[in-house]
């Protein structure tokens, strides 16, 4: 097998807040699942999960709390990080902000 699905049902659950405009944008997104996931082939048949790397797609939109000690250029690649994780789910929305996501990726390679 070379590919599988792995599907979670749930919801998501976002926070807005007003930006500087006026209007009120998305600054939280988490994902929240309902049922433990289930793994098909891309045949849509049922497989027993392989051992796999999860990529959680759906994460808080924001840096976490630091450790005091870790200097300002790690603190920026995890910001970046996890601004990536959001922004590069797949889909429409990875289309939408594809240079950022170029941008982004190769400012963390260097």
């Amino acid at each position: 097998m070379e590919a599988f699905m792995k599907i979670t049902e749930g919801f998501v659950v976002e926070t807005y807040a007003l930006d500087g405009t006026g209007r009120f944008v998305c600054v939280y997104q988490k994902f929240v699942p309902v049922s433990e996931p289930s793994f098909k082939d891309l045949n849509n048949r049922p497989i027993d999960p392989p051992d796999h790397e999860p990529k959680h797609s759906l994460i808080a939109w924001r840096v976490q709390e630091e450790d005091p000690g870790k200097g300002t250029v790690a603190r920026l690649r995890t910001a970046i990080e996890q601004v990536l994780e959001t922004l590069d789910v797949g889909g429409e929305q990875s289309r939408q902000f594809a240079e950022e996501i170029q941008i982004l990726t190769e400012a963390i390679r260097s």
